[in-house]
């Protein structure tokens, strides 16, 4: 009889503690979101960016290791490469890869992956500034030919 009491409040304790850890994510993930606003509605947004897998649950992968080990916050992260794959974690966040998968870093295609629009259009706006002589010019016409006489 004790020892299934002893069994009973052992399994209990594990559920609660779970039930905890679970509930823990979520404000992590709004912390996240709230401090990289440009991941919310991607991959970035969901759990795997600090853990391994949905199905590996709550096993954490580098990034979340670095997180946990940085008293759940952001700005010690960025500078850091939690995956070793190169690259900053600042700079795969910016870029919309995973941090914690050093197989998920930007400018590599992934197998099966679906070209991400935004991060063409984060392309765009990172080419460099156009002269302000040019920019002021507001004509819509062609300048004329100089080799017209």
């Amino acid at each position: 009889m004790r020892n299934r009491l002893l069994r009973f409040a052992a399994c209990t304790t594990a559920l609660l503690t779970l039930a905890l850890v679970a509930q823990a994510n979520p404000r992590y993930r709004r912390a996240f979101l709230a401090k990289y606003p440009k991941a919310e509605g991607t991959k970035l947004a969901e759990c795997t960016t600090c853990h391994r897998s949905v199905s590996q649950m709550p096993a954490i992968n580098p990034y979340g290791a670095a997180f946990k080990a940085a008293h759940y916050t952001f700005d010690d992260l960025e500078k850091l490469d939690s995956d070793k794959d190169g690259v900053s974690n600042l700079a795969e966040i910016t870029a919309l890869t995973y941090p914690g998968d050093p197989t998920d870093k930007p400018g590599v295609k992934r197998a099966g992956a679906k070209p991400d629009s935004s991060a063409a259009a984060d392309s765009v706006k990172a080419r460099p500034a156009v002269p302000d002589s040019a920019a002021s010019d507001t004509s819509t016409t062609a300048p004329p030919d100089s080799t017209k006489n």
